[in-house]
């Protein structure tokens, strides 16, 4: 299913977590002007002119690192993603401009993360394994992120709680 949507992306790419053949789709793929890989298991092999480098970042500086850098289409291992997510969602809308994927979704409440994102105006929709966020239309502000952060915060910790006092 990824691989399939992966054959029609075209523009800039920022992958995060994506595996070896998953990056090989996108290398061969004419249409991606730039890719840029954030990985932190996979070594690329750079072969003389690359769209782009795998490097291990931290998610939390990820709006820091790339700065004013806008990205077409955004591709994202869940798995890898989830403890990072609640600072992870206000920094994809900045850097995203069309849609954004998420794949190995396992364990995660998937309506409370179709509210963080609706909440900016976003489309979510669900497939098989994948759920592909529209954020073509979406809109951020200051203010909201910081009421936003404090919001995703507060519920975290309830959840957190809970777990332990079920256990």
């Amino acid at each position: 299913m990824l691989d399939k949507e992966l054959k029609k992306l075209k523009g800039s790419i920022l992958s995060i977590g994506l595996d070896e053949k998953q990056l090989l789709i996108l290398e061969e793929n004419p249409k991606v002007t730039e890719c840029y890989s954030l990985n932190s298991k996979n070594k690329v092999k750079s072969k003389g002119s690359s769209k782009g480098y795998a490097k291990t970042i931290n998610i939390k500086k990820i709006k820091r690192i790339f700065k004013k850098k806008r990205f077409d289409y955004i591709i994202c291992n869940f798995e890898q993603l989830q403890p990072y997510l609640r600072s992870f969602i206000k920094n994809s809308i900045y850097l995203n401009r069309k849609i954004m994927y998420f794949y190995n979704i396992k364990d995660f409440d998937l309506e409370e993360l179709e509210k963080r994102y609706i909440r900016y105006n976003s489309k979510v929709k669900m497939k098989k394994d994948l759920i592909i966020i529209d954020n073509s239309k979406s809109k951020t502000n200051i203010f909201k992120n910081i009421g936003y952060y404090f919001h995703d915060l507060l519920y975290d910790t309830i959840e957190y709680i809970s777990k332990i006092l079920v256990n």
